[in-house]
């Protein structure tokens, strides 16, 4: 699978007209907070709370909004039904068109968190935190590149093939992240720690496709700079970003990916010692190092741009 990042003039072009419409779902999206815009090929996923709430995508004349059906069945103030009761129905309500999706969207919000485990909220909440981070769950597998069924939670939870974060540094370096909770058992076993073999299968791939990759966030560079909206403005100021943008083909990326722990606290720091030096001693990438490629931390609210150098 090509691993693109690109979005055509007219998409942006149509985005940015969306954008200046007051009131209009994307403008919702792209100002608030608490939303992670990731640019895919030719289309954007919104995660919140861990989820893509929307798949905003260009079928050539119109921008398109796809929405998981799940999460627009929104919770009903009736709690119980008298199923023995002739002609019983549902009373949950649905949001259906534009106007349902902008009025109930924290309650679309919450209904999609229900399906994403700790580690999802965690890495969505430290994108939407961090301006230096370009990227989330960056799919680099075709099965990974498709949003996993939100009724299947072990799906969920065990994502393989996709790049938890990618961060743009000082010098203009891409560093991926692989995110987990303290609490994780693949951070710990008695032999190989299963994240030791995801970071050893995200270092062969970046290892092997780095002209790809550097191209492709070279590209994202770009059409962060040429759409409106909050989101965009606020990273492309960032002096990160600034760089990038005057001189595109300065970008490169480090082969070596991190990782980020959290949820962690000082209790825990016997059972952490332990854990460093198993991976340590197992993780099998020339180079990588505790101190400079393992990030522990506290909560996922506490992460800023100075722990992911």
């Amino acid at each position: 699978m090509a691993f693109n990042r690109s979005l055509s003039r007219e998409f942006v072009n149509k985005l940015n007209q969306l954008h200046d419409t007051p009131g209009s779902w994307w403008r919702t999206l792209v100002d608030s907070d608490d939303v992670f815009l990731a640019i895919r090929n030719d289309s954007i996923n919104a995660y919140a709370k861990g989820m893509s709430i929307g798949r905003i995508g260009w079928d050539g004349k119109s921008v398109t909004l796809m929405v998981h059906e799940e999460y627009l069945s929104l919770p009903s103030e009736v709690q119980y039904l008298n199923l023995l009761k002739p002609g019983t129905q549902s009373t949950r309500p649905v949001a259906h068109d534009e106007k349902g999706y902008i009025a109930n969207l924290g309650r679309i919000k919450n209904r999609a968190g229900r399906f994403a485990g700790g580690e999802r909220k965690g890495t969505n909440k430290i994108a939407c935190r961090v301006l230096t981070i370009l990227d989330m769950e960056a799919a680099y597998t075709e099965a990974a590149e498709n949003e996993p069924d939100p009724e299947k939670r072990q799906e969920v939870e065990s994502d393989s093939g996709r790049l938890d974060l990618v961060v743009i540094s000082a010098n203009q370096r891409l560093l991926t992240f692989e995110a987990k909770l303290f609490s994780n058992g693949e951070l710990r076993a008695k032999a190989t720690p299963k994240v030791c073999v995801q970071l050893q299968a995200y270092h062969g791939t970046i290892s092997a496709r780095q002209h790809e990759l550097v191209q492709a966030y070279s590209s994202l560079v770009g059409i962060f700079a040429n759409l409106r909206g909050s989101f965009f403005e606020k990273r492309v100021r960032h002096p990160n970003w600034a760089a990038a943008l005057k001189d595109p083909t300065s970008l490169t990326i480090d082969p070596i990916p991190r990782l980020l722990i959290f949820e962690y606290d000082g209790l825990q720091e016997p059972s952490n010692k332990t854990t460093m030096a198993r991976i340590q001693d197992h993780v099998g990438i020339p180079g990588f190092d505790l101190k400079k490629h393992v990030k522990t931390l506290g909560k996922a609210t506490s992460v800023n741009e100075t722990h992911l150098i």
